[in-house]
């Protein structure tokens, strides 16, 4: 019998090897040198690398003294298993071990378990080698096909219903989805999931206080004993405990619409809980205020009371995925003095598919929010323009519902809570930054997407944003839709952390190639970054500035303003003016750059078919 220990050896063994005298077990000795060298090369330490399954051909034995010859098997055992448990190897074993049941569908299949320092691999094919044995391999891990790469693993949740949330990760489910196209959470939680003490304003039509998946994430007023009909607190309102519902007066914001309680989820539903769906923060504080009814109607005077419970009660942050085309100056400077005590208001756009301004989010100090489908594109409904500031997911978002229930939702309020769930993630890392640090960061931790309309700076990018360790500068553009001619740039780039400013200019709504204007060092406050520029080389059309400011640590702040170049432009008459045939008319207008001619011509309707310069005198 060969000495296992000595086999482990490869200078012993071929010596041993010599002295054999039959061929076949020759041939079979110098296989087994070959194995242990490789083998001392490719160590594999996993226990799935160190076992190997085998099938004995038929009418073969099994011998305890062949498996023992073979000096790289620590243990083997039948795969269906009778009486006989599995067989440790020593020395001097006797007897052998009983037959495994058959599998009806290969044979008699053993799995064997190597001794360390053994490769699967090798001693697999060390085994088919045996004429008595008809397949012999590896045993190989399987995966579960989770579309989750394993990188994220550790932070992927236990929420049942996780797979159903593309705008937390898109691996392009849905015929019209795109991989990719998401707010990148999974990297941004390796960082952060959320702080419970963070207190965010949910201002909507109440919310389920008793579905799972939200009930640990609602704000608790300590200072008020539930039930009492006392004002404990001293806030003016009895018995508020998760917040007020200013539409019926009373301290009971219960949703009866659904609409609230499915922004809340988005924001915060419970992470990691084994059950439902969850938010952009796994840990968060919901303060319900419920200013709107079970049909979504509010007005400004439950908006104004809610929004002043908010600042007084101690919230960062107010959602208000809502708003109208009327413009309220009572609510404007209630939402200023909101953001002077550092609450941050971020609002939806509006779900109007056009150009148009709704109030709260067009406001310059709330952030303006538009929506973005699965594939990248612009959401069909949502509002665009210079207003808009950012954009996220608002297209066919899962999230809670009321009675414990989950459903689908679109429109710009879905994509509002994404935005207060990212800017809550990041002020919940960095308590010391302020509105404006948040703010900056929301707006230049974004990814750019290539659509025809303006949806503000990008797409909201979770771990972008998060990357910020330190606040960056402030920046802005002010600029008229329009441009011509030679003019000024303004707008500011500035804050503590400042470094220096690059301005550039990009043909398209989303240039690739960017060209070099000016850059700086200097810091600048709403006032001159370039004096001068002039648009005489540019082709009329489309055209995108670009400002980057940048901090100590070299990150950047970034702002974008679309414009149209018109060199060549009729200022009067304007459109649709009604012109006086007695006198003669006189045409205003310009016309930039060097070595340009210009000819005027007139025509009869909106759409001329036929052009004249009759009766034209050109001074």
């Amino acid at each position: 019998m060969l000495d296992r220990n000595s086999i482990l050896n490869p200078t012993v063994l071929f010596f041993r090897i010599f002295s054999i005298r039959r061929i076949g077990i020759l041939s079979f000795g110098i296989f087994i040198v070959v194995l242990c060298l490789s083998s001392a090369a490719n160590i594999e330490g996993s226990e799935e690398m160190r076992e190997v399954l085998f099938v004995y051909k038929p009418k073969s034995t099994v011998s305890l003294k062949f498996i023992e010859s073979f000096g790289f098997i620590e243990t083997f055992e039948p795969l269906r298993k009778s009486s006989q448990s599995n067989v440790r190897l020593s020395r001097g074993g006797q007897g052998a071990p009983k037959r495994s049941k058959t599998s009806r569908f290969v044979g008699k299949i053993y799995r064997a378990k190597l001794q360390p320092g053994q490769s699967a691999s090798v001693a697999a094919k060390s085994l088919e080698r045996h004429p008595d044995i008809a397949i012999a391999e590896p045993v190989i891990p399987l995966t579960i096909f989770n579309s989750v790469p394993p990188e994220f693993q550790d932070v992927l949740p236990n929420d049942v219903q996780f797979s159903k949330l593309w705008h937390l990760f898109n691996d392009g489910q849905g015929s019209e989805s795109r991989e990719g196209e998401d707010i990148d959470i999974l990297n941004a939680w390796k960082t952060f999931k959320g702080d419970p003490d963070f207190l965010m304003a949910i201002i909507d039509t109440g919310a389920d206080f008793f579905h799972p998946d939200l009930v640990d994430n609602l704000w608790v007023n300590s200072g008020e004993i539930p039930g009492n009909g006392i004002d404990d607190d001293s806030n003016g309102y009895i018995d508020d405990i998760h917040g007020y519902d200013f539409q019926n007066d009373d301290s009971d914001p219960y949703d009866d619409s659904g609409h609230g309680t499915h922004v809340s989820g988005i924001a915060g539903a419970v992470g990691n809980n084994g059950q439902g769906i969850v938010g952009i923060n796994w840990k968060i504080d919901l303060m319900q205020l419920k200013a709107f009814n079970n049909k979504g109607r509010g007005n400004t005077s439950t908006g104004i009371a809610a929004i002043e419970y908010a600042v007084e009660n101690g919230a960062k942050i107010i959602n208000a995925s809502w708003g109208a085309e009327d413009k309220s100056r009572l609510l404007k400077q209630v939402i200023e003095k909101a953001r002077e005590d550092g609450v941050l208001t971020i609002a939806a756009a509006g779900n109007d598919s056009k150009q148009i301004k709704n109030y709260p989010a067009a406001f310059e100090s709330v952030i303006s929010v538009a929506s973005v489908d699965s594939g990248g594109r612009k959401s069909e409904f949502t509002n665009h323009g210079p207003t808009i500031d950012i954009s996220a997911p608002g297209t066919a978002i899962f999230s809670t519902k009321v009675n414990n229930s989950y459903g689908s939702l679109n429109g710009t309020s879905m994509a509002t809570p994404i935005v207060s769930g990212v800017a809550a993630l990041v002020w919940g890392k960095n308590p010391d930054f302020s509105l404006v640090d948040v703010e900056n960061i929301l707006l230049s931790g974004v990814d750019v997407i290539d659509v025809k309309e303006e949806l503000g700076a990008g797409r909201i990018n979770a771990n972008k944003a998060l990357e910020f360790q330190e606040p960056i500068p402030t920046v802005s553009l002010i600029m008229p839709e329009k441009v011509g001619g030679q003019f000024d740039i303004i707008g500011t780039a500035s804050g503590d952390t400042f470094k220096e400013f690059t301005l550039e200019i990009g043909k398209g709504n989303s240039p690739k190639d960017w060209t070099f204007i000016h850059s700086s060092q200097i810091p600048v406050s709403s006032s001159t970054l370039y004096n001068g520029f002039s648009t005489a080389e540019y082709q009329d059309g489309q055209y995108t500035f670009r400002l980057r400011a940048k901090n100590s640590q070299g990150k950047e702040s970034t702002t974008q303003k679309r414009v149209e170049i018109e060199n060549v432009d009729i200022i009067y008459p304007d459109n649709n003016d009604f012109l006086s045939t007695r006198n003669p008319i006189e045409i205003r207008g310009s016309v930039f750059g060097l070595n340009r001619t210009y000819k005027l011509e007139y025509g009869e309707g909106i759409s001329p078919a036929q052009w004249s310069d009759s009766g034209i005198e050109i001074p």
